[in-house]
């Protein structure tokens, strides 16, 4: 709910500071009631605003230059297919080292959390492994490969 009412305020200020020049800001904090001598503002936020939703849902219309990145992309994809399997192949045979191997290079504050059973995060823990988690791709894993090699030289 009170996302709701942020979600309304800002379109209300917005369009009070783009269309009608000036700031409603007091729509924000005033119930909104409607009545004959209210301020133009709480009327807006009240009546106009108060049923919208936000949609996020709606695709853009493609341009050209979207159109053609994405026809070069097929075939980038298309030419790398069998590369890519490979590759992909050859780090499946290391993937748990190499995530462990990848776990290990976070500070010391943060691989306490890392190596802690799911279960006794705390919300810091799980902040930390969030963030783990969206920076972990095949590339952060190839590093093992790496860094192995060296070691062996």
């Amino acid at each position: 709910m009170q996302r709701k009412y942020q979600i309304t305020t800002d379109i209300t200020d917005t369009v009070g500071k783009v269309m009608l020049g000036q700031t409603v800001e007091c729509a924000r904090c005033h119930r909104p009631q409607v009545r004959q001598d209210q301020p133009e503002g709480l009327l807006l936020a009240a009546i106009v605003f108060c049923h919208v939703s936000a949609v996020s849902n709606i695709p853009a219309p493609k341009g050209d230059i979207e159109r053609k990145y994405e026809a070069q992309q097929a075939k980038w994809e298309e030419a790398t297919k069998d590369i890519r399997e490979k590759q992909k192949a050859i780090l499946d045979s290391v993937r748990e080292a190499a995530l462990k191997h990848h776990k290990e290079r976070y500070l010391t504050d943060s691989r306490e959390a890392i190596f802690k059973p799911k279960e006794q995060w705390t919300p810091q823990d799980r902040w930390v492994n969030h963030r783990l988690s969206y920076i972990t791709d095949e590339q952060s894993l190839t590093a093992y490969l790496r860094d192995t090699a060296k070691q062996s030289d």
